[in-house]
């Protein structure tokens, strides 16, 4: 591995009222160039800001700047902020070796791998020579929680939803399942997506649509699909008024109540990301409050002007969005996830 300081350095313009702070390059041996930002307080402890999932630095954008009393190394991730984007070559536990080289005190460490709580050893860090790190999800302007540490163990939120090219969420026509549009990749996908420990969010209308599709098909039915049964079988809350428990899901909590502070409650105790297919009412209000980390768009090559139902974001909040990953499957369809801010 190749790496100087002065390599590459340039003034991170996202914290200008910050401690001194400047973006370097690190030029794994793969041949990868990763940046990554460095606030510099001398003295302080050092801190290293990793990402649990795929990200770019911008997601300390809110927090970093109240880290004063700490030295910060934040990088970019591959495909992420002005990082290359490779295939394959990637090393995260490179990186972070090379990180953890940069400073010697092991005695702090802060936050969560995945839903864990961090160890010096996660991420192909030594025992022995294992520096403060944090482990974090996605910290965006919008986050309701004005408290650092809410902001730091706040667990992911991701809505990830099915679409036509003209925003539809489904349809009333002949087309079938995914608009008969999956293929390998995309199923094979969906199942990575869900073989990862998270908890589902559903509403009431949308955990009644699961529950009645699931019930009424057979083995051989695309309502079958590995990622499908996967996704029954991860722990889920369904916010409902007029569900009552149990409910024939194998692990399913009904909660009644404003779906906004029980998400926000699940946010600050949940030990796994949370994450909910569908459900777009509950969502669009969701994003509104600022609770939604995440939108996964898979976008299925279709217009369905005659036959298209359930429009998703209609009668929701304006948002910008910051495209932070994107792949195409099976040569057509698109996965765009994106982090939402309330436009004003």
């Amino acid at each position: 591995m190749h790496w100087s300081p002065t390599e590459l350095t340039r003034p991170d313009a996202a914290y200008p009222d910050a401690m001194e702070s400047e973006v370097r390059d690190l030029r794994l041996r793969t041949g990868i160039t990763v940046p990554y930002l460095v606030q510099v307080e001398a003295g302080a402890k050092p801190v290293l800001l990793l990402h649990a999932r795929g990200e770019s630095r911008g997601s300390f954008d809110r927090l970093v700047p109240l880290l004063t009393a700490f030295r910060i190394n934040a990088p970019d991730l591959r495909r992420q902020g002005a990082a290359d984007k490779p295939e394959a070559g990637y090393s995260l536990a490179e990186q972070s070796a090379r990180r953890v080289a940069d400073y010697a005190d092991p005695r702090h460490r802060l936050g969560r791998w995945s839903g864990r709580w961090a160890t010096p050893g996660a991420a192909g860090l030594q025992e022995p020579t294992a520096m403060s790190f944090a482990v974090g999800t996605s910290l965006c302007p919008h986050a309701r929680s004005t408290a650092l540490e809410e902001n730091i163990m706040a667990a992911t939120y991701t809505f990830d939803v099915f679409t036509s090219l003209d925003g539809f969420g489904a349809h009333s026509g002949n087309w079938g399942g995914y608009w008969g549009k999956q293929g390998p990749e995309l199923l094979d996908h969906r199942l990575a997506l869900y073989d990862q420990e998270q908890r589902m969010v559903f509403g009431a209308n949308t955990y009644r649509a699961h529950a009645q599709m699931l019930a009424s098909s057979t083995e051989e039915s695309e309502v079958r699909d590995p990622w499908v049964t996967r996704m029954r079988n991860l722990p889920a809350t369904v916010v409902s008024s007029t569900l009552e428990g149990p409910l024939d899901w194998p692990d399913a909590t009904v909660v009644s109540g404003d779906a906004v502070g029980i998400v926000a409650r699940l946010k600050e105790v949940s030990e796994v990301p949370l994450r909910s297919h569908g459900s777009l009412s509950l969502n669009r209000a969701l994003m509104a409050a600022g609770l939604v980390d995440r939108v996964q768009v898979t976008l299925f090559p279709v217009i369905t002007g005659q036959t298209g139902v359930a429009p998703i974001f209609q009668g929701g909040a304006d948002f910008d969005l910051e495209l932070i990953e994107s792949r195409t499957l099976d040569g057509h369809t698109q996965e765009l996830i994106y982090r939402p801010t309330l436009h004003h």
